[in-house]
C-alpha cells in the first residue's frame, strides 16, 4: 500500500524540445512531493549571478536569493547560507560513465516557478533553448537531459499560481 507521505515521482518526456541538428533527443523531467534533503550552498560562485541571470555548470551547487514583486521573480544575489523561506537551490551534475546532465532545482516559493534554460554544448559557444517545467511551490524539480552539456543559464523568474495542470516550455 502507498501512503500519500510516500515518495511519488512524476516523469514527463519531453521530444524534440532541446535537439541537436544532428539528432533528435529527449529531456526527462521528475517531480517529488516529498522533503528532500536540500544541498548544502557551495562557496565560490559570486559570480554566478550576473543580471538576473544565472550561470550553472556541472559539479556546482549554487543557491541564490530570490525576491518576489508581484508575479515577477528577481535573483537578487549568491549566498553561502540556506533560508528555506528565500533561497533558490540549483545543483547540476554528470553521472559517473555516462554522458548525461541532470539538474535539480528546489523552489523555497509559496507558487510555481517559473523560468527559462538556455543550455550551453561542449565545443559550442552559441546557446540553445530548453525546455523546462514549473517547480512546485516548496519542492523540488529534477531535469534529464541524455548528452553532456557545459552550462545552463536561468533566467526570466516568474511566479505562476499552483494549478492542477502543468505546462512545459
Amino acid at each position: 500500500m502507498v501512503h500519500r507521505h510516500s515518495v511519488l515521482a512524476a516523469f514527463l518526456l519531453l521530444s524534440g524540445c532541446a535537439a541537436k541538428p544532428e539528432q533528435s533527443l529527449m529531456e526527462e523531467v521528475a517531480l517529488r512531493e516529498v522533503p528532500e534533503p536540500r544541498p548544502k550552498c557551495q562557496e565560490g560562485h559570486g559570480l554566478a549571478l550576473d543580471e538576473g541571470i544565472i550561470t550553472i555548470r556541472p559539479g556546482e551547487v549554487l543557491c541564490i536569493t530570490l525576491r518576489a514583486e508581484g508575479d515577477k521573480v528577481i535573483p537578487v544575489a549568491v549566498t553561502t547560507t540556506d533560508d528555506p523561506n528565500t533561497t533558490l537551490i540549483v545543483r547540476a551534475w554528470h553521472e559517473p560513465g555516462k554522458p548525461d546532465t541532470f539538474m535539480l532545482l528546489h523552489n523555497p516559493l509559496g507558487a510555481f516557478l517559473r523560468y527559462e534554460a538556455t543550455m550551453f554544448l561542449p565545443g559550442r559557444s552559441q546557446g540553445e533553448y530548453t525546455s523546462s517545467c514549473p517547480v512546485l511551490s516548496r519542492r523540488m524539480a529534477f531535469e534529464h537531459w541524455p548528452y553532456q552539456i557545459s552550462s545552463l543559464k536561468l533566467g526570466k523568474f516568474s511566479l505562476e499560481p499552483d494549478s492542477e495542470q502543468m505546462w512545459c516550455r
